[in-house]
């Protein structure tokens, strides 16, 4: 039985084939893995990467008799051709594919098949002996054999097109679920093992139980049954009989039962509820017609058993247990695996609802527990086991990696005694293969990888194993190869007229080179054109000029795989003058203003005079207003006409820039 399937990996593989059939591709001394043996191209990468363990192409008789499990869940699969080589395998698990027919009938070891929600329309099980359990719901069979399968203890064939089913020879069946098919009549008694029958929703008018005498459960609701003879089935427990046209219903020789369902029969049925457990591990439900009385008094029973619980560690588990019976107390008692019953004294250890934080010390602990009525009267609850389990908090993100930087991946988890195994897919994610031992952090938390231009698109992920062997896979995280920029361009600071420069280098394979520009810190980035020298190469030369002071600048580096890098983003600083002053005429006394606006950074102003155009110039002093800013003030003095100013401006980087002369003349 499948109630919790943990995924192995099968690290060995496949036996040979012993004989050539007609077209099959055949390596020397064992079976080729091709498209020949086996079409399908997911499942042949499956049998190579979990089977081939020398890496040869090939399956010899000893990797294939070593295959126990085949686990090909959810995988888009089409075809298992070449299923039949593996007469070892004891679990194949195919479910969620898109495969139209299964044949397994070479599959003689065979126990465990689970083909759900395929759309097949064809099983052939024929010869598996020793198959105990099928789970074949949810597909398009409108017929199915399983007269050679003597073994057989479970089968699941609901929500298919069956119309029949024929259980000769299923001596061994324990348990049936063939609902939602298209049933007429059924016959059980060649199973006297049968304990849960599960025929709800088909069309079904009669069902023979004859020697069905351990059967514990049955729902055949929403049938077309008129009557039902249970009196083959002393020991029945639960019987769900709803939406039928019955009329009368004996369940006389059903000592055991205490509700059956039947909303959705006629008025005549009573639809009172009872739920007790007489030291049972079912849960007794009883229907009767209103003659019958039914009285359970204060009968000390438990009414929902605690469930196992799987939790991450230091997450809280929650067991949960609800009882029949007056004056009820709980307490719960805790068992380790080599020890022995203990009550616990947790806060909710008393009550039905119990609480425990899932330390790692509590891993594979099992909670029960013991109710006691007024009486004294004690019933204990089952047993349910916690299991911690690994829980991967922060998956492994995308990395972009210059060429020949370290790409590092991290996940990080928690459970039990985590192992790490890190893996590596070349198509997308859709085959993976475990990293090399030479990649530091191969087993860690961390990977590291240098990146090379070969590795570009390569998907990594971790697989997480705890203690208990479950294990969880990360998310992929994909890696993008691009160039790297060994020269950073630098910042220019120059003054008007000048040419700037900015240069980048890089190292990749097949490199080309955009440059880039903004107006300002805020603005948009736009591409550089032909109109600029050098726009496409590794060095651009712009034309410094005032309108351009405080651009920003940065190139674009793609490779030949098409990935990108940006250099650091750098500025032009353009020391000038945009705005000179104008000469002024005015009379005495009146004040002069010469007003100059300039670009530039960390900008200096020393405004000049001279009394004539043959003379030197001299530096204004504090004498005058605005002599060392952008606005100079003087007054109109009859000894200052014809003098003559102008202004220096000096940025932060010691460049210079003069003014034009203007001058000054007094009426």
């Amino acid at each position: 039985m499948r109630a919790k399937k943990i995924v192995q990996t099968v690290f060995l593989a496949v036996f040979m084939a012993l004989f050539v059939l007609g077209g099959k591709a055949q390596a020397a001394g064992g079976v080729a893995i091709n498209s020949t043996n086996f079409p399908d191209s997911v499942f042949r990468n499956y049998v190579k990467e979990n089977f081939d363990t020398n890496n040869n192409n090939s399956l010899s008789q000893a990797e294939i008799a070593a295959v126990t499990t085949v686990d090909v869940d959810n995988m888009g699969i089409a075809s298992l051709k070449g299923i039949e080589y593996f007469t070892s395998m004891k679990k194949l698990y195919c479910e969620y594919n898109e495969l139209t027919e299964l044949d397994v009938s070479a599959c003689t070891a065979l126990e465990e098949l689970w083909c759900r929600f395929n759309g097949m329309t064809s099983l052939n099980v024929n010869g598996c002996t020793a198959l105990r359990e099928i789970e074949c719901h949810d597909n398009q069979y409108k017929t199915l054999n399983i007269s050679g399968c003597p073994a057989l203890e479970e089968l699941n064939c609901h929500s298919n097109l069956l119309t029949s089913l024929n259980l000769a020879g299923c001596s061994k069946l324990k348990k049936l679920i063939c609902g939602y098919n298209n049933i007429k009549t059924l016959d059980v008694s060649p199973c006297p093992e049968l304990w849960d029958l599960g025929c709800n929703n088909n069309k079904i008018k009669s069902i023979n139980f004859s020697g069905c005498q351990k059967l514990l459960d049955l729902n055949c609701q929403n049938n077309q049954l008129t009557s039902l003879n249970l009196q083959e089935c002393p020991d029945l427990m639960i019987l769900d009989c709803s939406g039928n046209p019955m009329t009368e219903l004996n369940i006389a020789p059903c000592h055991y039962l205490v509700h059956v369902y039947t909303h959705g029969m006629y008025d005549e049925f009573d639809t009172r509820k009872g739920w007790i457990q007489l030291g049972h591990t079912y849960e007794l439900i009883l229907t009767c017609d209103q003659s019958l009385e039914i009285s359970l008094g204060d009968v000390l029973a438990v009414t929902t058993q605690p469930e196992d619980a799987e939790n991450a560690l230091n997450g809280l588990a929650v067991f949960y247990v609800a009882a029949t019976g007056s004056g009820l107390q709980f307490q719960w008692q805790y068992k380790y695996p080599d020890g022995s019953w203990k009550n616990s004294t947790n806060e909710t250890a008393k009550t039905p609802r119990f609480e425990v934080r899932a330390e790692a010390k509590r891993n594979g602990v099992q909670y029960r527990c013991k109710v006691t009525d007024a009486n004294g009267e004690k019933v204990y609850s089952r047993a349910a086991k916690l299991t911690i389990v690994p829980y991967i908090s922060k998956h492994p993100e995308d990395v972009s990696a210059a060429v020949g930087n370290t790409a590092k991946f991290t996940v990080t988890a928690t459970g039990v005694g985590l192992k790490y195994r890190w893996q590596v897919s070349k198509d997308g994610g859709e085959t993976w293969k475990n990293v090399t031992t030479a990649n530091t952090g191969y087993n860690e938390e961390t990977l590291q990888i240098k990146a090379t231009e070969g590795l570009n698109g390569f998907r990594y992920r971790c697989a997480v194993t705890d203690v208990n062997g479950i294990k969880k896979y990360s998310s992929g995280a994909k890696l993008t190869v691009k160039p790297k920029i060994t020269s950073q361009p630098k910042t220019v600071t120059t003054v008007a007229g000048t040419t700037a420069s900015f240069a980048v280098k890089a190292t990749g394979t097949g490199l080309t080179y955009q440059w880039q520009y903004r107006t300002s810190s805020s603005g948009s980035w736009k591409n550089c054109t032909s109109a600029t020298e050098g726009y496409n190469t590794a060095t651009l030369r712009v034309s410094a000029v005032t309108g351009r002071h405080g651009y920003q600048y940065r190139c674009r580096v793609k490779n030949s795989l098409g990935n990108s890098t940006f250099s650091k983003t750098v500025t032009l600083n353009v020391l000038g003058i945009k705005t000179q002053p104008s000469s002024v005429t005015t009379t005495v006394g009146k004040t002069a203003t010469f007003k100059v606006v300039a670009t530039g950074i960390g900008k200096s102003y020393q405004w000049q005079f001279r009394t004539s155009s043959s003379e030197p110039w001299v530096n204004c002093s504090a004498a005058l207003e605005g002599y060392n800013a952008a606005t100079l003030k003087v007054v109109a003095k009859s000894y200052r006409n014809g003098y003559q100013y102008r202004c220096i401006v000096t940025d932060s980087a010691g460049n210079t820039v003069y003014s034009k002369v203007v001058k000054l003349t007094v009426k």
